[in-house]
């Protein structure tokens, strides 16, 4: 299992060039921690101000507990999706594009 940073641009508030809407995801594949957090944005009220759906995904960590069942941990928080100490990321820009991936070596 794998913990992830999953990010919308902006929030509903402020718009796409205000904090990024941030969440914490325990989830087993980087698509399963999109899903749960697409899903949730749909009930955020959004407009036509910012997407419904998620723009990054940071792997933060290798995470082996008992519990095997993904969800979000934490969120949504209000910030800026700084990317730090990343091993893995994925971007897109809509969601009908597919994700491009970035591998870092955080060990260099």
């Amino acid at each position: 299992m794998f913990l992830y940073r999953v990010a919308r641009y902006g929030n509903e508030e402020e718009g796409p060039d205000g904090n990024d809407t941030n969440f914490i995801v325990y989830a087993k594949y980087f698509k399963e921690a999109v899903s749960l957090v697409d899903n949730y944005l749909k009930l955020l009220p959004c407009g036509n101000r910012v997407d419904p759906f998620c723009n990054v995904v940071i792997e933060i960590s290798i995470i082996d507990y008992e519990d095997k069942e993904s969800r979000i941990i934490m969120g949504p928080c209000y910030e800026p999706c700084i990317h730090y100490l990343r091993r893995r990321s994925w971007y897109r820009g809509s969601i009908e594009e597919e994700w491009e991936e970035e591998v870092d070596d955080i060990n260099e």
